[in-house]
């Protein structure tokens, strides 16, 4: 087998000037060029990290010690469909689609886990639900929805 053709087409740029010495085996996957290569990493030259002013790196054991938690969208009668769609995109990114399946889910559970991250992430978009203002479709509607943060089991 020849590295270079290991090291073309979407494999991507990173590939190239990599030795590659330890093919093991080729998988049938659904790539475009219908296969995927494991390579063994004891081979591998070393790797290593560099960082730019104003960046660090952080090591993976810090963001596996930390557990995670949900952010919980409670319901109420105080909101409709059109303002969780739209408060779900401004704050999270969510298409329409994925809003109106979150929407409906409060609707009928009472409750809806719209993300799953770090705790400081969670509480930082707990605070952006809570200050998101009233529906302005709704005349009953006094304020912004509320959430609360729960630890993921």
């Amino acid at each position: 087998m020849r590295h270079q053709s290991i090291c073309s087409g979407w494999y991507g740029s990173w590939w190239k000037g990599l030795a590659v010495p330890t093919v093991f085996k080729q998988l049938a996957s659904g790539k475009p060029d219908g296969r995927r290569v494991i390579v063994s990493l004891k081979h591998m030259p070393e790797i290593r990290t560099t960082t730019s002013p104003g960046t660090r790196v952080l090591d993976e054991t810090e963001s596996e010690q930390e557990p995670p938690y949900h952010l919980v969208l409670l319901d109420d009668d105080s909101h409709t469909y059109q303002y969780v769609i739209r408060m779900l995109n401004d704050l999270f990114g969510y298409s329409p689609e994925k809003g109106y399946a979150i929407a409906c889910v409060v609707d009928s559970a009472g409750r809806a886990i719209v993300m799953t991250d770090a705790r400081a992430k969670v509480e930082q978009k707990q605070e952006q639900i809570h200050s998101y203002g009233a529906d302005p479709l709704m005349e009953t509607s006094a304020g912004s929805m509320s959430a609360v943060v729960e630890a993921a089991e």
